[in-house]
């Protein structure tokens, strides 16, 4: 008798699992605000990051909480990109092994690849750098630099970036990776 008033049908099994289904269904205004939310951390994550000197730790902070929004919300296409952000968080705090991990894991713009492709280049030698000293004087091979009588051009596997640090003869400041600005180079 026990046994019997315990028991649950497998109708009713079966009508709880619809209504559980149904219940955590993300509807378009959960995702538009689970995406406010991710976009209110990438925000921050950003001023963090335009500040002079930048403040790597509260930048890397807010990314990584948008990161685990869009992972508990299965948004891994979000998470990707976000990538992006603590690559760079880890990069400016020299933190190669990370940021290589964090670069190869990210995705970006079609427009962007290749810059994606020249920075996943760079850590992976700054972080090869580290654990041979003697790779930290030579390049990779894959990424070199042409220094030229008016700039020097990044070169990641045969294409040049659109960055140039411009030699001698150029007062202003250039703007060069991913918003870190640098003086003119003095021959």
């Amino acid at each position: 008798m026990a046994s019997g008033s315990n028991s649950i049908s497998s109708e009713t099994l079966g009508k709880e699992s619809e209504i559980f289904d149904r219940l955590f269904e993300l509807d378009r205004e959960d995702v538009g605000w689970i995406k406010r939310h991710i976009g209110d951390h990438i925000a921050a994550c950003k001023a963090y990051l335009s500040e002079r000197p930048p403040r790597w730790r509260e930048a890397l902070r807010e990314a990584e909480e948008a990161s685990i929004i869009a992972f508990a919300e299965g948004m891994g296409n979000i998470e990707s990109k976000i990538n992006f952000y603590i690559a760079h968080c880890y990069r400016g705090m020299g933190m190669w092994q990370q940021a290589h991990k964090f670069y190869m894991a990210s995705t970006v713009d079609s427009q962007d690849i290749y810059w994606l492709q020249g920075l996943q280049a760079f850590s992976r030698q700054k972080l090869e750098g580290q654990r041979n000293p003697e790779l930290r004087r030579k390049m990779s091979p894959d990424f070199t630099t042409r220094t030229t009588s008016q700039a020097t051009y990044f070169e990641y596997k045969g294409r040049f970036s659109s960055m140039q640090l411009y030699k001698s003869g150029c007062s202003k400041k250039i703007p060069t990776w991913l918003g870190r600005v640098v003086s003119p180079m003095r021959v």
